[in-house]
């Protein structure tokens, strides 16, 4: 790992953090996000607590992030958007103006859209979101930026709601870029917040540590998203839960209103722990392991999946992993860990080396795509 920054807790602020797991990732394009996650003695809440700078996380997301290319929307999209869109119908009107932060390429404004919605704004970092929103929804109303900028890119500040789904647990400085959003917000606005909830983290059917992505440095549950938002001065208005069973986790989605006047938060509800979670994990990629053959092989996918596991092949006596291969050409020609991600086309000049399907919820469409096409041995992890 590259020497990390030490983050204090972005609900309660304490630094004492007690260590749990230590997630070494191989570098993308010479940019590695590797942390370490740790829980709060104080309040419990489980986080990333020394990861990389401010700089490391912005250049990912302007260049690297896998949002900035289109892609079908899955069924565990489908379902958290539909959850998040019946909740705005209960609690704004068609005339709402709405802000959708980190929006992507606009998939839930295309659905309030399709209702009806008529004041749709939405923001993302990736520099493409503004384009795919625009060609393949038809909004004209989503911007590049971020949290910290939002206000100067759409209209925030006369937004009847503001939804955030999926964007908190992305949050290296969660708490800052809350304060900065909210106090941008109107009396009587209401946020709708949707987050991975650990409460619904599976093990024993789920990819090992995919909870831990590139990505996601912040673990809530509902306790701890209350949690948050009280001490910024916001009350919880509504909660439920959306599980995800194929893929063996869920979400929580919570809808939010200005507390007036503020109370003080309360600590005593202690969020569950990571604990039993990694344990589980570690089992998992020991057996994983297991099931690649020795000699070469290639890699297909240069996803989180694979940036977790390049580093363990790499320390496997009689392992020699000769190519990283991915259809995704935001990644093409980039570096993950020592090797340069290659087209699929390479494979045609490695026809007996086994292709190790490095991916847990897009293996069985990857091998589908191979077979036929390859006469390489395929090789599935799960």
């Amino acid at each position: 790992m590259n020497a990390l920054r030490q983050r204090a807790c972005q609900i309660c602020g304490n630094s004492d953090i007690r260590p749990l797991f230590d997630n070494e990732m191989a570098p993308l394009a010479g940019v590695d996000l590797s942390y370490r996650v740790g829980a709060c003695a104080t309040c419990g809440f489980n986080f990333a607590f020394e990861l990389p700078d401010d700089a490391t996380y912005q250049c990912y997301y302007q260049n690297l992030s896998k949002y900035d290319v289109s892609a079908t929307l899955s069924a565990s999209d489908q379902k958290r958007f539909d959850a998040i869109v019946r909740l705005c119908q209960l609690w704004l009107t068609p005339q709402s103006t709405i802000v959708d932060i980190g929006c992507g390429e606009g998939a839930l404004l295309s659905k309030l859209k399709a209702l009806g919605f008529q004041s749709l704004f939405g923001v993302d970092p990736a520099p493409n979101a503004p384009t795919i929103a625009l060609d393949k929804y038809g909004l004209d109303a989503v911007r590049q930026g971020f949290f910290d900028n939002a206000a100067s890119v759409v209209p925030l500040t006369s937004a009847d709601g503001v939804c955030i789904a999926a964007v908190l647990e992305h949050l290296p400085n969660l708490r800052a870029d809350m304060q900065i959003l909210i106090s941008n917000m109107k009396p009587g606005s209401k946020l709708f917040i949707e987050v991975p909830t650990l409460e619904l983290f599976g093990v024993e059917y789920a990819e090992p540590f995919g909870e831990f992505s590139l990505e996601h440095i912040n673990y809530f549950c509902r306790e701890s998203l209350g949690q948050l938002m009280a001490s910024l001065g916001w009350r919880c208005e509504h909660t439920e839960y959306v599980e995800y069973p194929e893929l063996q986790t869920g979400s929580v989605i919570s809808v939010f209103a200005r507390k007036d006047p503020p109370a003080t938060t309360d600590f005593s509800a202690r969020p569950p722990q990571l604990d039993d979670y990694i344990t589980g994990c570690e089992q998992q990629v020991r057996a994983v392991l297991e099931r690649i053959p020795t000699g070469d092989i290639i890699v297909y996918g240069a996803g989180s999946h694979s940036a977790r596991v390049l580093p363990l092949l790499a320390k496997t006596t009689g392992l020699n992993v000769v190519a990283v291969v991915d259809g995704n050409p935001n990644l093409l020609g980039k570096t993950l860990g020592q090797w340069t991600i290659q087209a699929p086309g390479l494979i045609c000049s490695l026809p007996q080396v086994p292709i190790v399907i490095s991916s847990y919820r897009a293996q069985k469409e990857i091998a589908a795509s191979l077979r036929g096409k390859y006469p390489n041995p395929l090789v599935l992890l799960y």
